[in-house]
């Protein structure tokens, strides 16, 4: 079982979280997006995160990024804006060892449950 490390996301991991999610655009229907994803969208994707709608990253042992987990809320709407919406990059299984370990992380650093 691979071994990492996961903390709060910071702007110098956009590029890595961009490429992971870049690769569930070209080899999944996860994203339910056809074009690749931008530097700017992830700049703006990165500024709507919050301490309640964090990301966090894995980090292999020699400090890459291996994948990223965030929650964001699951609506506009008053009910959901609240609640949490999870979503995780990494791996290239769907059940890896990194997004769940991801996911497990990010609802200890928010309410997200």
């Amino acid at each position: 079982m691979p071994t990492f490390t996961v903390r709060l996301a910071t702007a110098a991991d956009l590029g890595a979280i961009r490429d992971i999610y870049n690769y569930y655009v070209t080899h999944s229907t996860c994203t339910y997006q056809i074009e690749l994803e931008t530097v700017d969208e992830r700049v703006a994707w990165f500024r709507e995160r919050s301490a309640k709608h964090p990301a966090t990253v894995a980090e292999d042992s020699g400090g890459a990024v291996v994948g990223w987990a965030s929650a964001g809320a699951a609506a506009s709407h008053d009910v959901h804006r609240e609640a949490g919406s999870p979503q995780a990059g990494g791996d290239r299984e769907p059940r890896g060892p990194v997004r769940l370990g991801l996911l497990l992380a990010l609802r200890e650093v928010t309410d997200v449950h």
